[in-house]
């Protein structure tokens, strides 16, 4: 009967000996006597007879849930022993600072501290619920941020060190708000969360500088990690040279797709990220405008997301590597003139949810195979197609402007510039961004 009322369950089950030690750890780092809401609830024999068990245990459970009208209408004067009345007042002082009534807050936090609770554990409630109240703040503001679970998780730890955090965390949160917000605030995105692969070549190497002083200054700064992704042949394995990522295959343009398809395995089981937002060399990045509207979006469910979407059924290329590859053998027609699926625009720039790259590594051989056979793959519609035979289908960003670089003078609204030629241009626009910003 006890985990009817009781969730940490982990706790509960040690010994009492073990529960002692660790409450002594506890006290002996923070100087103070620490609140266990369930060490009163030690005698399993009576529970269903003992009334104020059951109070207690009814009121710890509404506290886990965030339930202070419950809690805050117990009859108090039914609980006749002292030691568990005066943890139940604790619970109902806790539920009025909840629910914002200062007098009858002080009223139970006096009765507590009457029957027994010492100053240090009034305090250490009264600090848990100001970090419940931010968390309710917080989710007015912004109901993506993290910042949400992160203040309810503090609240918990505070007052009930000994509680399993992150599921009250998930109670809390999901009863304050609907299902799909809290999915956002558990789903939300920061930069930390994203690589920028900048998909790169030997004969480009010269652009780096470049962005590494301009835009990729700005992201590193703001948490995110950039790579640069170059083919080199005469290695063996995939590694890291500073911020570039080496993959072993050929560096020219029929050999794109397998190129991006080694850079994105590696980084799958190397790195720790959510996203993976490719990018070309020639771009530029207005990096405050991706963090501040780009990055938000990626907390829906969607897995794969497209800064410019060419449509499924829209006429497209079918000789666009013709002149662009080394070997003239790839030089066949496309077998599709118009878009079989939904794609996003390799040039402008695409996030891949991490757990959609395996999805990709499977087809590695066939890559390799239609290589031999000059077959030549169109990396923005082979990545739709692959993903999209799992029911993974491309979703267009939201206001994500792309301008051609002859074309930004003239508006400097832009999230993306592509077709950089004027390697100065990087400069330029990072003056614009910088005055925008």
């Amino acid at each position: 009967m006890r985990n009817k009322y009781v969730l940490n369950k982990k706790y509960l089950q040690m010994s009492k000996s073990s529960q002692n030690s660790l409450k002594k750890k506890h006290n002996s780092v923070s100087g103070s006597s620490s609140i266990d809401l369930f060490d009163v609830i030690d005698d399993v024999s009576s529970y269903e007879k003992n009334h104020d068990r059951l109070t207690l245990g009814r009121a710890v459970t509404q506290w886990q849930f965030g339930d202070w009208e419950s809690i805050a209408s117990i009859n108090i004067t039914e609980v006749q022993e002292v030691a568990i009345r005066a943890k139940v007042a604790l619970l109902m002082a806790a539920a009025h600072q909840q629910l914002g009534d200062v007098d009858k807050t002080k009223e139970y936090f006096n009765l507590a501290r009457y029957l027994g609770c010492s100053r240090e554990q009034c305090l250490q409630m009264m600090i848990s619920g100001v970090y419940n109240i931010l968390g309710c703040a917080t989710s007015i503001i912004d109901k993506r941020s993290e910042h949400v679970c992160e203040l309810f998780s503090k609240s918990i730890q505070i007052a009930s060190p000994y509680s399993d955090a992150e599921l009250i965390t998930g109670m809390r949160a999901s009863k304050l708000l609907s299902k799909d917000t809290y999915q956002d605030v558990k789903n939300a995105v920061t930069p930390e969360d994203v690589i920028i692969l900048v998909l790169t070549c030997t004969k480009n190497v010269h652009k780096l500088d470049f962005i590494r002083a301009t835009y990729g200054n700005d992201a590193v700064k703001l948490g995110y990690r950039l790579l640069f992704l170059v083919g080199v042949p005469t290695i063996n394995i995939p590694m890291i040279d500073g911020d570039c990522l080496l993959v072993p295959c050929e560096d020219n343009y029929e050999s794109l797709f397998l190129k991006l398809l080694l850079g994105y395995k590696y980084l799958y089981d190397n790195f720790n990220f959510k996203w993976l937002y490719k990018i070309d060399d020639d771009c530029y990045l207005n990096i405050r405008r991706i963090t501040n509207e780009v990055i938000p979006q990626l907390s829906s469910n969607s897995r794969f997301y497209g800064g410019s979407v060419h449509s499924v059924g829209m006429k497209m290329s079918d000789t666009w590597p013709f002149g662009k590859c080394e070997n003239a053998l790839f030089e066949k027609k496309y077998k599709y003139e118009v878009a079989p699926v939904s794609f996003a625009k390799g040039g402008y720039g695409y996030f891949l949810h991490k757990n959609t790259l395996p999805l990709i590594f499977m087809h590695e051989d066939t890559f390799k195979l239609e290589l031999i056979k000059f077959e030549y793959s169109y990396e923005d519609l082979r990545f739709a197609l692959i993903l999209s035979a799992h029911g993974i289908f491309v979703k267009q960003f939201e206001n994500y402007l792309i301008c051609k670089e002859i074309e930004v003078w003239s508006s400097e609204d832009f999230i993306c510039v592509y077709d950089i030629v004027q390697l100065s241009s990087y400069y330029k626009l990072q003056l614009i961004c910088d005055k925008l910003n």
